[in-house]
């Protein structure tokens, strides 16, 4: 009879494979979430576990009742270097002539803490935010504040959505709209020519379609 432990069970649910560095399990068979040491943090060496089993039940014991929300900032953080990272290494190992421009898209997750700490976390490399309608947009113009990060604008395009999009230069936003169907272009130039306001462009397109 093979005896069971915390081993086979990281084994069974790979979580090396989809979790490390960030989650692992320990001896007990528990959870175990990284919540520093992360080189975006300056940290170095292994990063600091705790126990997710252990963290719920000292709440419970506290009188806070299940569900209950865990934040890792450091995991959003870490993240968001790595990204920019990896492309900024494979830039310089072909001698890429551009740059790379990371964009957080809205819809993944529109909670303002969560926002916040990725807004905060690409500050050095101006990380941009990414929405795909007119209440994302007017969410976003609130907090997005860098001076050079893309505000790449996404979705169904009317003319308030663009109006809105142009009006953000006046602010200081940067925003980008995104060019899906013929009628678009259109749109985004009358609306151009009527605030007489610049309009930066980008095409989605399918190149075998």
């Amino acid at each position: 009879m093979t005896v069971w432990n915390y081993e086979k069970s990281a084994e069974l649910y790979g979580i090396e494979r989809w979790g490390n560095p960030y989650f692992g399990i320990n001896e007990k068979g528990h959870v175990t979430v990284a919540v520093g040491g992360f080189s975006c943090d300056g940290g170095a060496g292994a990063p600091t576990r705790v126990d997710l089993q252990e963290i719920v039940e000292s709440l419970v014991e506290r009188g806070i009742e299940l569900p209950i929300l865990l934040r890792f900032d450091g995991i959003l953080r870490s993240r968001a270097n790595e990204i920019q990272r990896a492309f900024d290494n494979a830039i310089r190992e072909f001698n890429y002539g551009a740059s790379y421009r990371l964009v957080y898209p809205i819809k993944v997750n529109q909670q303002r803490h969560v926002v916040d700490v990725i807004r905060e976390a690409g500050r050095n490399f101006q990380i941009g935010l990414e929405v795909g309608s007119k209440p994302e947009m007017l969410a976003v113009l609130a907090i997005h504040d860098g001076p050079d990060a893309l505000l790449v604008c996404n979705g169904y395009k009317d003319e308030g959505y663009v109006e809105l999009a142009l009006l953000s230069r006046k602010l200081g936003r940067r925003p980008i709209i995104v060019i899906e169907q013929p009628q678009e272009l259109d749109i985004v130039l009358e609306v151009s020519a009527r605030l007489g306001i610049e309009a930066e462009v980008g095409i989605r397109f399918k190149p075998l379609t």
